[in-house]
């Protein structure tokens, strides 16, 4: 090795261990280059499993872009939390303040939300199951219905009457639902008639 390779190595090695302090805590040059790797990955893998997710979700038969924008963007927002909470206690910061905090919010928010965090997860739930499809002709509260769309949050619906209906999807999980159409396209369909 030589001087000038020498003094370069000596030179990259004192940036990088060029030690400064945020809130308390010692962070080097190193550290925040292991911070920037972690969220640049964690970046990557979102991509990666969001289209794969779109995917899936066309292949099982979610044509719905709204749905599936939304479930992409959940799946983003996981990934990058996990990555800068990995990249955050990589560092050093000690984040069990963070997680307490976190926990008593996520109590609140789950307590305020609860009849819309139940229709989301009854909407992925019906999602992935494809036990109610658009097109399928349901019997659910004393409607005859036939789906137009599968939300995420609710499921849009239209009677014989040709009003739409929109069905929060935690009614199509949590009650007795006839679909009539579930193995084929056949159906019955029963009409009393008057003789004078």
């Amino acid at each position: 090795m030589t001087r000038d390779e020498f003094d370069l190595l000596a030179a990259l090695d004192a940036v990088l261990n060029y030690s400064f302090s945020i809130g308390g805590q010692t962070v080097s040059v190193a550290d925040l280059f292991v911070v920037v790797a972690i969220v640049t990955l964690s970046l990557g893998l979102s991509r990666l499993l969001r289209r794969t997710l779109s995917r899936l979700l066309h292949r099982r038969g979610v044509d719905d872009e709204g749905t599936v924008a939304v479930t992409s963007r959940i799946l983003h927002y996981v990934i990058m939390g996990l990555g800068l909470l990995t990249a955050l206690s990589q560092v050093g910061i000690n984040l069990s303040a963070l997680f307490a905090a976190g926990a008593v919010f996520a109590v609140g928010i789950g307590f305020a939300l609860q009849n819309l965090s139940e229709n989301f997860v009854s909407g992925v739930i019906l999602l992935f199951e494809r036990t109610i499809k658009p097109g399928d002709v349901l019997e659910v509260e004393g409607m005859t219905v036939r789906v137009l769309r599968l939300g995420i949050r609710t499921t849009l619906c239209r009677n014989h009457d040709d009003e739409e209906i929109i069905l929060p999807n935690s009614t199509l999980v949590r009650n007795t639902v006839r679909n009539q159409t579930l193995r084929d396209s056949l159906q019955r369909l029963r009409a009393t008639v008057g003789v004078a």
